[in-house]
């Protein structure tokens, strides 16, 4: 528990800051790739730890698993201390006087951030949204354990293969956002983007949870699932910078990713974890699969959000750029 913790706190040191830099680095035009480019990262992490974990575990067991796939990010610390540079607050708006202005309260940005509907409708479509994105992180392996009666070596290997595709899915909803909004000079594209990818996912939610053998049209189904299931990344991430004011950019990103964990991680294998307990009785082995595809309708509601959130957004992003 207390390793997982403090694993934890060093991660929340990580996105906040960099969201805040790739910002300073990029243009609001480009700014959803630039950081769907960083979100890659998530997908392909995932590849990495699933293929690995996966020999690993049947290798040398569980405990050195976790300590050969931690040991790496020591050295991608001491990379990023070396090697990337610290740009001038609001170097890529044109305002890097803005960057010496003062610091404003905690609580001052989070109420700034709150009184945008467009923000919390964001949020909110994000983290339903992420309550089947943790369902999966949570449960695919056993899944595939269960329901296909894989390896965990097996296991980690379709896992790494559809997060590794996933990641085209990352740069996909970054890049369309900014494309599309561009040329039609209409910002809202940054939520339809990945409303419309959060609808697209629950007819294949269904198919790729309960289709009885493990033949071309799973893979299939699970690759086009994690790609549109990685592409509200960018879009969310550059509308929540969007809405913040130079010295917010950091705050923003951590309020975002605070209400995202919170509904998302807290609630979605949680409830996952239930109903397939309850269908235990009834689908056997099979139960946990019932729950997944079950879980995927949340993301109709989670698309809902982020149509209501385009509804506001030109006026938020408005009153943004009065501040």
């Amino acid at each position: 528990l207390f390793g997982r913790a403090f694993t934890a706190i060093g991660e929340a040191g990580g996105t906040p800051p960099s969201h805040a830099l790739i910002s300073d680095y990029f243009a609001p035009s480009k700014r959803a790739t630039a950081l769907a480019a960083y979100a890659m990262a998530v997908p392909v992490g995932m590849a990495v730890g699933n293929y690995g974990a996966g020999w690993f575990k049947e290798w040398y067991g569980w405990r050195a698993t976790f300590i050969l796939l931690g040991l790496p990010g020591l050295l991608v610390a001491l990379l990023i201390w070396l090697t990337v540079k610290e740009p001038p607050r609001g170097y890529s708006d044109g305002r890097i006087a803005a960057g010496r202005a003062p610091l404003p309260p905690f609580f001052a940005v989070c109420r700034s951030l709150l009184s945008r509907k467009s923000f919390v409708h964001m949020s909110v479509g994000a983290a339903l949204h992420a309550v089947v994105w943790y369902s999966g992180t949570t449960f695919n392996a056993a899944f595939f354990q269960r329901s296909h009666d894989l390896s965990p070596g097996e296991t980690g290997s379709y896992i790494a293969v559809f997060s590794l595709i996933g990641a085209l899915g990352s740069f996909a909803g970054g890049y369309l956002a900014d494309r599309i909004s561009t040329r039609t000079n209409d910002p809202r594209w940054y939520m339809w983007v990945p409303a419309t990818a959060c609808f697209l996912m629950v007819p294949l939610q269904f198919f790729a949870y309960l289709s009885p053998d493990l033949a071309i049209g799973v893979p299939v189904a699970f690759s086009v699932m994690f790609v549109l299931a990685s592409m509200f990344f960018g879009p969310s991430f550059a509308v929540a910078q969007s809405l913040a004011t130079t010295r917010m950019r950091s705050v923003s990103a951590s309020v975002l990713l605070f209400i995202q964990t919170m509904i998302g991680l807290t609630l979605g294998p949680a409830i996952v974890g239930l109903i397939s307990d309850e269908l235990q009785a009834t689908r056997g082995e099979h139960s946990l699969a019932h729950a997944m595809a079950l879980i995927g309708v949340v993301n109709v509601w989670a698309a809902v959000h982020y149509f209501f959130a385009a509804r506001s957004y030109r006026a938020d992003l408005a009153a943004t750029a009065g501040l």
